[in-house]
C-alpha cells in the first residue's frame, strides 16, 4: 500500500481533477486502488477532508543547517540539494523568501519517499548529466536534478519552481517548446506517465528531436516500443544527481535517441546492448561489456516487468554494469 499511496501522489496531476496539487479528493478513485480495508479507506479520506483546515497550522521551517520540519515531521536534506536550489533561484539572492522557499520544495519532494524504505524515491534520477547538457530541453526534470540551465526544463510543481528556473509542467508545457528542438525525456515509471507519454510519442518525435528513456513493461504500449524507438540501445546506469554518482537500474530500460540529434559521448558505461523484438531481451552488444557485477539492489522505485516470452538473465538484464 505504501508504494501505491506514492504512484497515487506522483499520478495525481495526470489522474485527478479533484483535491489541492498534492493530494487527490477524498472522493478521487485512485483511492479504490489501494488494498486497504474499508475502515481504513475511511480513515484516509476524513484525514484528506481535515487538510484544508490544518493547512496553515504545520509550519515549514529549518531546523540547523540540514534538516527541515513540517509540523512534528523532521526531513533531513542533503547538502548538495540545498546547495543545487540555491544556485537556481531566479529572484533576488537577498530576498528574504529565498530560505523558505528553499526547505518547502525539498519538503514537497519528500513526500516520495517511502518512510518504510531506506533509498529515495526514482523521481530524483536523471539521464547521463553530459548527454542532458547537449539537449536544449528537459521534460522531466526538477531544479534538484536538470542539466540544463535556468529555462530550459520542466518539472512536477512549476507553481513553486518557477523561483528555481521551471518553465511549466507536463504535459502542458509541450506548447511552448520550439520545433526540432532537442528534448530530453525521462518520464516517471508509474503507470499513468507512462501511458501518457507512449500514447504522444508519434506527435512528439514529429516535433522534436528526442532522447528517451523507457522501462520495457508488461503494458498495452510494450509491442509499440520496437517499432517506435528503433535500434534502441539498454541503459544501465542513472546519475544520481544528490549524490552526484551514478547509479544501477534495476528494471530493463532503453534509452533511444533520434538520428537528428548530435552524437555525444559519455565518460561512464551507461548503455550497451540493443533491443530485439523478438525476445524483449538485448541483442548483439554495440559496445564492449564491462567487468563488474550486477548490483543486487533498484535504482528506481518502478513497477517490476513482467517476464518476456524468454526469460533473459540477470547479466543481460544489467548490461553487467
Amino acid at each position: 500500500p505504501q508504494e501505491r499511496f506514492t504512484r497515487i501522489l506522483m499520478d495525481h496531476d495526470l489522474t485527478s481533477m479533484s483535491g489541492d496539487y498534492l493530494v487527490p479528493g477524498a472522493d478521487a478513485p485512485p483511492w479504490q486502488t489501494l488494498q486497504v480495508t474499508d475502515a481504513l479507506r475511511r480513515s484516509i479520506a476524513q484525514r484528506i477532508h481535515r487538510i484544508p483546515h490544518e493547512a496553515l497550522c504545520q509550519q515549514v521551517r529549518w531546523s540547523g543547517e540540514s534538516e527541515v520540519t513540517v509540523g512534528h515531521h523532521k526531513i533531513p536534506c542533503r547538502a548538495r540539494d540545498i546547495q543545487a536550489l540555491d544556485s537556481r533561484w531566479v529572484l533576488s539572492p537577498k530576498d528574504e523568501r529565498k530560505p523558505l522557499e528553499i526547505a518547502r520544495l525539498l519538503a514537497l519532494y519528500s513526500v516520495f519517499d517511502n518512510p518504510l524504505s531506506n533509498r529515495r524515491n526514482g523521481v530524483h534520477l536523471g539521464l547521463d548529466p553530459e548527454l542532458r547538457l547537449q539537449s536544449d530541453y528537459e521534460l522531466f526534470a526538477s531544479p534538484l536534478n536538470a542539466a540544463v540551465p535556468n529555462g530550459r526544463f520542466a518539472s512536477k510543481w512549476p507553481h513553486v519552481e518557477w523561483r528555481f528556473g521551471s518553465i511549466g509542467s507536463y504535459p502542458s508545457v509541450l506548447n511552448f517548446l520550439p520545433a526540432n528542438a532537442i528534448v530530453c525525456v525521462n518520464p516517471p515509471f508509474t503507470e499513468a506517465y507512462l501511458a501518457d507519454v507512449m500514447a504522444r510519442l508519434d506527435e512528439l518525435k514529429g516535433r522534436f528531436r528526442l532522447r528517451i528513456a523507457m522501462p520495457i513493461q508488461e503494458m498495452p504500449w510494450r509491442r509499440q516500443l520496437h517499432s517506435s524507438l528503433p535500434s534502441a540501445e539498454f541503459l544501465s546506469t542513472y546519475y544520481d544527481a544528490s549524490a552526484e554518482n551514478h547509479t544501477d537500474v534495476l528494471h530493463p530500460t532503453l534509452l533511444w535517441e533520434d538520428p537528428r540529434c548530435p552524437e555525444w559521448h559519455s565518460s561512464g558505461a551507461d548503455v550497451g546492448y540493443q533491443f530485439s523484438e523478438q525476445c524483449g531481451a538485448p541483442a548483439a552488444p554495440a559496445a564492449p561489456e564491462p567487468d563488474a557485477s550486477p548490483a543486487p539492489g533498484a535504482a528506481a522505485e518502478a513497477p517490476a516487468s513482467a517476464p518476456s516470452p524468454r526469460q533473459p538473465s540477470q547479466r543481460e538484464l544489467t548490461l553487467a554494469a
